[in-house]
């Protein structure tokens, strides 16, 4: 009974127009992104190397210094550049190079609109019940109202861990076309704070 009412539930999503707007909206959002990235994007520098060099130098000679005046979150973000660096320079990564695989890691900054449609097709598979009137049929079949709103609920997981699978796969293709696939083996790198530093 819970896989019927579960089938019920993807087949009133996906019938709807607004679900595959809401897609191809992301998608949209992912080529704006891209895009912007694109332009704005440094030509690459061949003297990389020598500026993280100089601005090592410029880090060292500060942290060298009395920091007991600054605060330890900025001393330890100071320590955290410098190491940051010394691998770039080490593994000859150049930190401004934007590749299609680091432009898919980074579009996780997009999940704010991701979360916000997930939102607008919960609301709209309870809604829609109410607005309708089908809420009563509903409620006049053997299925209880627990089981009703444990399908909706499934369903929109379900649809959640689609549009997020449709957004990674989206934005590799996007980053492909627009940075290429050159560099994909460059690893992202992570400060301890847990942000993205490429």
């Amino acid at each position: 009974m819970l896989t019927k009412l579960i089938a019920n539930e993807n087949m009133k999503i996906y019938r709807r127009i607004r679900t595959w707007i809401l897609f191809a909206i992301l998608a949209a959002a992912l080529v704006l992104m891209a895009a912007i990235l694109h332009s704005n994007q440094t030509s690459s520098n061949p003297d990389w190397k020598q500026t993280l060099i100089q601005q090592d130098v410029g880090l060292q000679k500060t942290l060298s210094q009395d920091t007991s005046h600054m605060p330890a979150a900025a001393v330890q973000q100071l320590q955290q550049t410098l190491q940051l660096n010394e691998y770039y320079i080490a593994h000859n990564i150049d930190p401004n190079l934007t590749t299609g695989w680091n432009f898919a890691s980074t579009a996780e900054g997009l999940s704010a609109l991701l979360l916000a449609f997930i939102v607008v097709i919960a609301g709209d598979i309870v809604a829609t019940e109410f607005s309708t009137g089908t809420i009563k049929m509903l409620l006049t079949q053997t299925a209880t109202r627990p089981k009703i709103l444990l399908a909706k609920y499934l369903a929109l997981m379900m649809y959640a861990l689609l549009m997020t699978l449709f957004m990674f796969v989206v934005s590799l293709i996007v980053g492909s076309l627009f940075f290429g696939v050159a560099g994909a083996g460059v690893p992202t790198l992570k400060d301890l704070t847990g942000v993205s530093v490429h």
